[in-house]
């Protein structure tokens, strides 16, 4: 009796399965033309309407007309009363420090100018003002850049806030706009910088290089030692000589063979020397004076007054006659003022 009712069921299910075979081969199909159908339409969204929401706005640029060779000032509020303003005159830019203007560095300077020309709107984030608090937008705690053209207008106002979580984006908002995006930016960067990380500190210009340098006049008192407590009278005159790739460095008057190498060193630190800062007050005690002539190829001359400040045992620089003076470091100065008989050929 089992087996008779296995047998009946046995003869069924053959019966009935292509049946089932053809209806499940019908699902996959309808299936697999669902999913194409549905990556049709994504594909076609992608083509035809462009970038996501995301997308687009991440594509949109915060100020679309700014242009950074039209701005004639920069200013920077922390919201706490460190402000610093640069101001541009003609080719050059300036730290304007109360009645005094100190030069800026031209490449960082438009380094931040290209950062504000390239915001661009991020991922929208808020327009409540009354939550502005929570992004640090508010009037108590955001951070505030404004550049200016022609005539004081106002050609940007971005209020920044706090750094997304990422620490490579900032919520930020224009002056005059509640939307406030997370946008990728480093405008956090710049407030986190004293004022004289605008500075230009290069005591030379820029066309001034080591191999460029004629001669060079060192008449004073060497420091000895990094720490300035010790130091060396010298007076020496070191110039290349020769044409073209045979030129030498000779010590003019002596008939001593310098050491080429270590004195074509000592011309390359002299081209790149920088101060660390510059000097506003001067009331401290100064001795030990040292004068470094540089004269090059082209005939131009700069001549650079250092003395000792015993209150920074740093020294004060200044060139020619310029207005500014330059803290430099000790151990910057060693490197380019060494004395004669360590220049010499062993």
């Amino acid at each position: 009796m089992a087996g008779s009712r296995l047998d009946e069921l046995f003869r069924r299910t053959c019966k009935e399965r292509p049946k089932l075979i053809l209806s499940f081969r019908w699902k996959a199909i309808a299936l697999s033309i669902v999913l194409a159908v549905l990556a049709g339409v994504y594909v076609a969204g992608e083509l035809f309407n462009g970038p996501t929401m995301y997308g687009r706005a991440i594509q949109t640029p915060l100020f679309p007309s700014f242009d950074p060779a039209k701005a004639e000032s920069i200013q920077l509020s922390d919201g706490h009363g460190k402000d610093i303003e640069l101001r541009r005159n003609g080719s050059v830019w300036n730290v304007v420090l109360g009645q005094e203007e100190l030069p800026a560095s031209l490449a960082k300077v438009h380094a931040f100018l290209s950062s504000v020309a390239n915001l661009e709107r991020g991922k929208l984030a808020n327009t409540n003002s009354a939550l502005d608090g929570e992004f640090n937008l508010d009037a108590a705690h955001a951070r505030r850049v404004r550049i200016k053209a022609d005539a004081g207008k106002v050609v940007a106002d971005i209020w920044v806030g706090k750094s997304g979580s990422s620490g490579f984006e900032d919520y930020l908002r224009k002056a005059d706009d509640n939307h406030i995006y997370l946008t990728r930016s480093s405008m956090a960067f710049y407030f986190a910088e004293t004022r004289s990380y605008w500075y230009d500190l290069a005591l030379l210009p820029d066309d001034v290089t080591g191999s460029s340098i004629q001669s060079v006049d060192v008449s004073g008192d060497i420091p000895a030692d990094a720490s300035g407590h010790r130091f060396i009278h010298e007076s020496y005159r070191l110039v290349r000589k020769g044409a073209a790739m045979a030129q030498r460095w000779t010590a003019d008057g002596s008939p001593m063979m310098l050491n080429q190498g270590r004195v074509q060193t000592t011309c390359n630190h002299l081209a790149s020397l920088q101060g660390v800062d510059f000097v506003l007050d001067g009331q401290t005690q100064k001795n030990n004076p040292l004068t470094i002539t540089v004269t090059t190829d082209r005939g131009s001359q700069y001549v650079l007054h250092a003395v000792y400040d015993a209150g920074k045992e740093q020294y004060l620089v200044t060139r020619n006659h310029l207005p500014y003076v330059y803290l430099v470091n000790t151990a910057a100065l060693i490197r380019i003022v060494l004395p004669l008989e360590e220049l010499v050929s062993h």
